[in-house]
């Protein structure tokens, strides 16, 4: 799985005390890569500062993503860096997003008679593509008070033939989804060191202490790769979990269009 590099918090200092805000791009074309394709970047600053007896600071919104020739490429990527963690709230864009967080810091600050700086980082890569299948790591991470921040990283993935985006039923039919669940638990209890019969009741967040396969995947030519965040199966201390399913085990359940995707590794 490719890695995405999230800024150091010397470099989040150093960006959050930037005195311009907008648009930033560079170019990037991996050798590999099937399309053309640059990053560029949208930041949002308060103008309320921070002082402390050390540093003057203020807080700041960060997005980086890929920018395609395709209009409806660019569209599914600019959806994709849309993380909200409200559901009774919906952002049609990125800058949206972003001024509403610089929105919510910049009350908070007029209440708050100790106000710490606030950080979001949301960095879009190309994880994988080929002819007919892009898939993005969408990695980010923030920080809004309280004791440490929060970070992960959610895949999306895109069928470029199509342009549609791509669910796990699409790659897997539902049909065979507890199958593909059965072999996804092998794997999980060969990967934690467990027996085949340990609970996972005591040290798992898994509903009912039953394994259960997210829906954060990606393909590559050869495995069915999954990412549990933290949290979401384990507690903060024990990080994310990541688990590799071979496709010569699921290769039966595999659907017409997942058989094409991966055709296209080729």
């Amino acid at each position: 799985m490719k890695t995405i590099h999230i800024l150091t918090l010397t470099g989040l200092l150093f960006a959050a005390c930037q005195n311009n805000s907008g648009n930033r791009q560079q170019t990037a074309k991996p050798k590999a890569d099937t399309l053309t394709y640059h990053y560029t970047s949208y930041e949002k600053r308060s103008d309320k500062l921070v002082k402390s007896s050390e540093s003057t600071d203020t807080s700041y919104f960060l997005a980086t993503y890929p920018v395609f020739k395709n209009d409806t490429i660019n569209q599914f990527v600019r959806s994709s860096v849309i993380i909200n963690d409200s559901p009774d709230t919906t952002f049609a864009s990125i800058e949206a997003l972003g001024e509403n967080f610089i929105g919510q810091f910049d009350k908070f600050h007029a209440k708050d008679p100790y106000p710490r700086v606030w950080t979001s980082e949301t960095h879009a890569a190309v994880n994988v593509i080929t002819p007919n299948y892009l898939s993005l790591a969408v990695s980010y991470e923030n920080y809004t008070g309280g004791a440490h921040g929060n970070y992960g990283t959610v895949y999306s993935n895109y069928n470029i033939a199509t342009h549609q985006e791509i669910r796990l039923a699409d790659i897997i039919p539902q049909t065979y989804q507890k199958e593909l669940n059965a072999i996804g638990e092998r794997y999980f209890r060969a990967k934690e060191g467990l027996t085949d019969t340990a609970s996972l009741k005591e040290t798992y967040f898994f509903e009912n202490g039953q394994f259960a396969l997210n829906q954060n995947f990606y393909l590559s030519a050869d495995s069915l790769h999954f990412l549990y965040n933290i949290y979401e199966i384990k507690p903060y201390v024990s990080g994310t979990t990541k688990l590799a399913i071979p496709l010569t085990d699921v290769e039966r359940l595999l659907s017409p269009q997942a058989k094409v995707l991966i055709a296209s590794f080729d």
